[in-house]
């Protein structure tokens, strides 16, 4: 018995020394630091399954030029304004972002953002977005009121 006792501790500290600690949930007080990036409890968070204008992207609607992604980050601080956030950790792309489902009052921020459309469902990472996005397009809302180019594309420029 103590010999299996033995190998499954090996095991188990062997796969944390091979994965590291695994992140905890975020809950508190939001800190928007862009359309789809939260810092909440010292973690900075990207909303899973979303892609909103960066800070210094320029759209244009009716014949105007303005900062989408100054808006996108407006739009987020309007939806947790006030809330505890809570965000549930789905991944992490490196050592300082994760990325999470984040919820205020019981409402999915991600989904919200698609909605108002002032973020973009990333298809790559997820479909679970796409059809509020389609709802956000055939109703102009947003980024939709005007031309604007994929934030995914306005990163590779």
């Amino acid at each position: 018995m103590r010999q299996i006792v033995r190998i499954l501790l090996s095991v188990a500290l062997t796969l944390f020394i091979q994965t590291g600690p695994v992140r905890a949930d975020a809950v508190g007080k939001p800190t928007v630091v862009s359309g789809d990036v939260l810092e909440v409890a010292g973690q900075r968070v990207q909303l899973y399954g979303v892609d909103a204008p960066e800070l210094d992207q320029i759209c244009i609607a009716d014949r105007r030029r303005f900062n989408c992604g100054h808006i996108a980050k407006t739009a987020l601080m309007d939806l947790v304004a006030g809330a505890e956030v809570s965000c549930k950790i789905i991944l992490d792309k490196k050592a300082d972002l994760a990325t999470a489902i984040c919820t205020a009052g019981g409402f999915d921020i991600g989904s919200n953002m698609v909605h108002t459309g002032w973020a973009l469902a990333d298809r790559k990472l997820s479909e679970k977005y796409v059809t509020i996005e389609d709802k956000a397009r055939e109703a102009r809302r947003g980024l939709w009121r005007g031309q604007f180019i994929p934030p995914w594309k306005w990163r590779e420029r």
